[in-house]
């Protein structure tokens, strides 16, 4: 996220490895797995076996859709980061983080927490999770997400549990 003259200014840097892309459904159909695609706005899945929905085709825990095709391996992408530039913070997010919240707003609300990592996680954690409330009453997917200030040498790892307590995690990189 660049954060420039008040402005505030997100950058993808991943793309989301979906089911139906290019090379994904090739794969997964090769290896013997079923791609279906969306209904409404759901998104495309892997079934596997006919038991499994995977609505992604890249995951490192989904051992059980291994053998169809999904595989661990990630997309690889360089970028540079300048601080000179307003680049001011990497943020790092579980799909339950995007399933509500644009890139550009949760660059908003880590901004808006400039000061702590801390508090900045917490909050794009926080926000997340109101809008799974809203949207799906009880139910929620994983919410985990990394703030990485660009111009420190830590980052911040916040997850919320299934009691809705956000519990931030201090890493040091050395």
């Amino acid at each position: 996220c660049t954060c420039r003259r008040g402005s505030v200014k997100a950058r993808d840097l991943s793309v989301d490895m979906k089911p139906d892309a290019p090379g994904e459904k090739e794969r997964i159909l090769a290896a013997g797995g079923e791609v279906s695609v969306g209904r409404g706005n759901g998104p495309s899945r892997v079934w596997c076996d006919g038991r499994v929905g995977l609505a992604m085709s890249r995951s490192i825990g989904d051992g059980e859709c291994k053998k169809y095709g999904v595989i661990a391996d990630p997309q690889i992408r360089k970028f540079d980061i300048d601080v000179d530039r307003g680049d001011r913070f990497i943020i790092c997010a579980s799909d339950g983080v995007w399933e509500f919240i644009s890139s550009k707003e949760a660059c908003q609300i880590v901004a808006k927490e400039s000061a702590s990592a801390s508090k900045a996680c917490a909050s794009l954690v926080q926000a997340a999770a109101q809008r799974w409330k809203k949207a799906e009453g009880n139910y929620r997917d994983d919410i985990t997400a990394i703030v990485v200030p660009c111009d420190a040498s830590h980052c911040v790892l916040g997850v919320v549990h299934s009691s809705s307590e956000v519990v931030p995690l201090c890493l040091e990189f050395v």
